[in-house]
């Protein structure tokens, strides 16, 4: 309820100071709104989907620690490693996806 009521109370004022070209002001503002959602709403599905990556990685870290003495004993070092590096291979790719959006996101905002 305060947000709304902030918001109006802004745009009122301005409106006071600066007339006119208000409007206008408020018209781009309604019209990026969707790009915005759009854009967080993508960036929210990639935070997810690199959270839930790095928790199988973490998985992975946490039962080889476990068994640690098993790994030793039957030197499964290399079998474990490239199981989580597999798993930290496609983290990257999705960090990766995710600097890039960023990247165009700032680009965009900069025209």
């Amino acid at each position: 309820f305060y947000v709304p009521t902030q918001a109006v109370l802004a745009i009122a004022y301005l409106f006071y100071i600066m007339s006119w070209p208000t409007i206008g002001g408020v018209v781009v503002i309604f019209i990026c709104i969707p790009y915005n959602y759009s854009i967080a709403d993508a960036f929210n599905k990639l935070f997810v989907e690199r959270m839930m990556k790095a928790d199988g990685r973490t998985k992975k870290v946490h039962e080889m620690i476990e068994n640690i003495r098993g790994v030793k004993f039957y030197q499964w070092e290399e079998h474990y490693t490239e199981d989580v590096m597999v798993v930290r291979e496609t983290e990257c790719t999705i960090i990766l996806v995710l600097l890039n959006k960023i990247a165009t996101l700032m680009s965009t905002t900069q025209l």
